[in-house]
């Protein structure tokens, strides 16, 4: 039996209804984007090692529908826009020291106040880079919000540091399979055809006026990676973080590479792209989930978030393709793939535990 991501979410719902959580994890948790379910599942798996294993998943676009627990954490992500703060507020604006608030990101222009005036009271606050937490910081006038790995980094790190520990001992001798996780940037599927994402027609004008250019191109370098390591004896599978990713390779590649089927379960995609010896990655935490690994990546950084990512671990721009150097240039050549060491890899894996960690004793500190 196919169980899909809208029938998972309506038996969690439905699970939640007859046993509430003791800790809701609040999130963009739908089963629709790989990403969000890691965020949430490292939350989930690190409150079970400190003693809470009845945490459950939330979803912050239909928060209203869940059971009201009492206390709650912000699971990561971009979800801190108003229409969820709203509803955030409506079951937690009496009780801020109940509420902790993990990697999210905050990128409205202007927040209500009693949004900021919330934030500026809850139990703790971490974002996932120093200039968001900085943004934060002027705008709740709140001291102490401090930056941190996304936390999806936290997510199963014996598993992840072990399949490093193997890649190191093997001398890089590791399958010849390319994972490619192609992506319908600044866009979307309908009915197998890829169309512009209205939502970027005033947050990247840019992009929105080059759409089609963009994926032209964007096309011809995945199409083109392929060729490459297929030439060199190499086999190509697409690997999706949504069901719409899946549906965009289907359309790049038709039949000629191998698609793995999207499933919102965190762990299974770590499992299978450890079997494999380097990844494509375009979405952030596919770029994420490759450096846990220590698969060599060859990234394109479709989104700041990723640059940033990149940067922060000494990957030279030369190294990433982004959206605006294949406007600005006609061909980009294909960069060599770059690895992150197994150092910098566990740091940025302790740093996000320990972030989740931190919120977790905040809250329990905080219990009457």
């Amino acid at each position: 039996m196919i169980i899909t991501p809208r029938l998972r979410h309506r038996l969690r719902w439905i699970g939640q209804l007859l046993r509430p959580p003791s800790t809701a994890v609040i999130g963009g948790y739908h089963y629709g984007n790989l990403g969000d379910m890691a965020l949430g599942a490292s939350v989930i798996e690190q409150l079970g090692k400190a003693g809470c294993r009845d945490a459950g998943l939330q979803t912050i676009y239909n928060l209203g529908n869940w059971p009201k627990v009492p206390r709650a954490i912000l699971g990561g992500g971009a979800i801190a826009y108003s229409g969820p703060m709203k509803a955030v507020l409506a079951r937690y604006a009496s009780m801020p020291e109940r509420v902790g608030v993990l990697g999210v990101d905050f990128n409205e222009r202007h927040y209500p106040e009693d949004v900021l005036s919330f934030l500026s009271k809850t139990s703790w606050v971490g974002c996932r880079s120093r200039s968001q937490a900085d943004r934060l910081v002027s705008l709740t006038g709140r001291i102490g919000i401090v930056d941190h790995p996304d936390i999806a980094f936290a997510l199963h790190r014996d598993f992840c540091a072990s399949h490093r520990k193997k890649r190191t001992l093997s001398d890089g001798r590791s399958p010849r399979i390319l994972a490619v996780n192609a992506v319908p940037i600044y866009g979307e599927m309908r009915t197998g055809k890829l169309v512009t994402g209205e939502a970027f027609r005033e947050e990247r004008p840019e992009i929105y006026a080059s759409f089609a250019t963009l994926h032209q191109r964007y096309q011809r370098f995945l199409t083109g990676a392929v060729d490459y390591y297929c030439s060199k004896g190499w086999q190509a599978v697409s690997v999706a973080f949504s069901p719409s990713d899946e549906a965009y390779a289907r359309m790049v590649f038709g039949n000629t590479i191998r698609h793995h089927p999207y499933d919102p379960e965190p762990g299974t995609m770590l499992q299978f792209l450890s079997g494999c010896g380097m990844l494509l990655a375009t979405r952030f935490h596919a770029t994420i989930f490759g450096i846990k690994l220590g698969l060599p990546l060859i990234p394109f950084a479709y989104a700041t978030k990723n640059e940033l990512l990149l940067a922060g671990a000494g990957v030279p721009s030369e190294s990433c393709v982004t959206p605006d150097r294949l406007l600005s240039e006609a061909s980009v050549p294909l960069p060599d793939p770059v690895t992150l060491g197994d150092e910098h890899s566990g740091a940025l894996e302790r740093e996000a535990g320990d972030a989740i960690n931190r919120c977790i004793t905040s809250l329990d500190n905080s219990q009457p």
